[in-house]
């Protein structure tokens, strides 16, 4: 569908819910053609929603492996009508001093057009377009042959050593082909924000994205500091097991020997089946939403299509209870998607313009069900699992909890030092912070791999987000189990979820959202205090 044919679409579209009337060709013409300036916010956002729907698609073809020849040229018909739809509903509101709509929707009508000042330079996009598809395209070359990264996940928890260092040498080999275009993209990215008069991009997207700078480093310091005696009991644990130092690319190894879950208890031919017991337990129905399993650059998505009729589910295949965890998490985008009942498209929390949601948020309320193999006993009738092998998945989930809050950490680091000064040396700082945040060592020579990652690409300034997540889904688990006690996983738990966390879209903030369902605004202590019990 070429640009033209588009907005021919979105323009019938609109046309019939926002006013019944047949308008121009073009959707984003003059305030004028469609009566008032309220009248043609009304029609803005209703195109928007269509805009969100093929957007969606279009991303969801990309992950799912869908084969759609003209995908690229779509996509930038796309991101174009986004950018004028945006350009065109700042002007009505900057001319109507913010009276058209509520102090809530002017705030991310105005987001959303600063965020695609920022996010849609052509240059930056070209950029972080070619660098998602040699990151996602890329084949990886083993001595035995070629490997899928679900390969190179099980390989991870070899007990050869040579096999856990030829994972980090196929990603290094990944890291060198994608560091010159990051390197270039960090730069650009940095120019159009100071061009657009910010201080710079990090902090510009950060506020964008819901998280205040100075809220982030206080947030972020008080778990360093917190976490650093849990890292070193775990590291201490860890290496009595293993009876070596520990390497970065040891830590799923060693995780997986001195902390042991059976594989077999989490067979992967029923992690779907499981994963939609899990959420009929709180009264959610899933089984309309579509999932489909395959190997690709991220764990999972959830894709919404349409908010709340069309959410879409896909995931890398993995082995033991990760596959359940991550099939958790995406289901809980799904239930967050479908159960949203807020009817204005800007309030529904649509993800593809920065600054209409907060990715903190959202991954957190996806992350409230992520987190409930931290508590496998509250799950016995979808689980199923022996007591020692319940009590062995609460200890493992607990480290693996310290050492991804702790790399967490060192990735945000990252990438704010990286964005200050993309001349610096940045592989050397790379190893330094993942010395630093998981207390190992790296052997001399070893390659880092920080530009192999597809979130410099797909997702600026966003890691930040999980560390959120995981804040609020433990701040509301606790709210739970204070509020339901041993019935914190029932339906009467899921209607209070639903009413108080998801049913209202973006209307809230993150904080006013937590005070309604918790009783106070995010905060780290109990996440602290679950990382740090004995």
């Amino acid at each position: 569908m070429d640009r033209r044919n588009l907005l021919s679409v979105l323009t019938s579209c609109v046309a019939a819910a926002a006013c019944g009337a047949r308008h121009a060709a073009d959707p984003f013409a003059s305030a004028t053609a469609g009566g008032t300036a309220r009248r043609r916010l009304q029609e803005l956002a209703a195109a928007y929603e269509q805009l969100m729907a093929t957007h969606g698609l279009l991303q969801w073809q990309m992950y799912a492996g869908v084969k759609n020849p003209g995908r690229e040229a779509q996509m930038r018909a796309v991101r174009a009508d986004e950018q004028e739809l945006f350009a065109e509903a700042q002007r009505l509101l900057e001319q109507s001093a913010g009276r058209l709509v509520s102090p809530r929707q002017h705030a991310l009508w105005t987001a959303g057009a600063t965020s695609l000042k920022l996010l849609r330079d052509p240059e930056a996009l070209r950029l972080s377009d070619a660098l998602e598809q040699l990151i996602s395209e890329h084949r990886f070359k083993g001595s035995g042959g070629a490997l899928k990264r679900a390969d190179l996940t099980e390989l991870r928890t070899s007990s050869t050593y040579g096999d856990r260092l030829e994972v980090r040498r196929l990603y290094g080999e990944l890291h060198k082909l994608a560091r010159p275009l990051l390197i270039k993209l960090l730069t650009r990215r940095n120019a159009v924000a100071r061009a657009e008069g910010q201080r710079s991009y990090y902090e510009a997207l950060l506020r964008l994205r819901g998280v205040d700078p100075g809220r982030l480093d206080q947030l972020t310091g008080a778990l360093r500091r917190t976490t650093r005696r849990s890292m070193q009991i775990l590291q201490r644990q860890l290496v009595t097991r293993v009876r070596r130092r520990l390497a970065p690319w040891d830590m799923q190894y060693a995780l997986e020997t001195a902390l042991p879950v059976a594989a077999e208890e989490f067979p992967r031919e029923r992690a779907i089946e499981v994963a939609r017991e899990v959420f009929a337990q709180f009264g959610f129905d899933l089984g309309a939403v579509e999932v489909r399993v395959r190997d690709f650059a991220f764990g999972g998505q959830a894709i919404s299509v349409r908010v709340p009729d069309d959410v879409r589910v896909v995931v890398r295949p993995q082995s033991g209870h990760r596959f359940l965890a991550t099939l958790l998490h995406e289901f809980g985008h799904a239930f967050v998607a479908t159960a949203t009942t807020e009817t204005a498209p800007l309030l529904k929390g649509y993800e593809w313009i920065p600054g209409l949601s907060s990715p903190g948020f959202a991954e957190g309320q996806a992350e409230v069900f992520g987190r409930l193999l931290d508590a496998p006993n509250a799950l016995r009738g979808a689980l199923r699992l022996a007591p020692k092998t319940a009590a062995q998945l609460s200890a493992r989930r607990r480290a693996v909890a310290v050492v991804h809050v702790r790399r967490l950490l060192g990735l945000i680091e990252f990438e704010r030092r990286a964005y200050e000064d993309p001349a610096a040396d940045l592989d050397a700082l790379s190893l330094h912070i993942e010395r630093q945040a998981l207390l190992t060592y790296t052997p001399r020579g070893v390659v880092p791999v920080w530009a192999a990652s597809p979130f410099h690409a797909s997702y600026p300034v966003y890691r930040q987000s999980y560390l959120v997540a995981a804040m609020m889904s433990v701040q509301v688990r606790a709210a739970l189990q204070r509020r339901f006690a041993s019935n914190w996983i029932s339906r009467r738990s899921g209607r209070f979820i639903r009413e108080r966390l998801v049913a209202s879209g973006v209307r809230w903030t993150t904080d006013e959202h937590l005070v309604r369902a918790t009783g106070q605004p995010l905060h780290p202590g109990d996440l602290v205090k679950y990382l740090t019990e004995s």
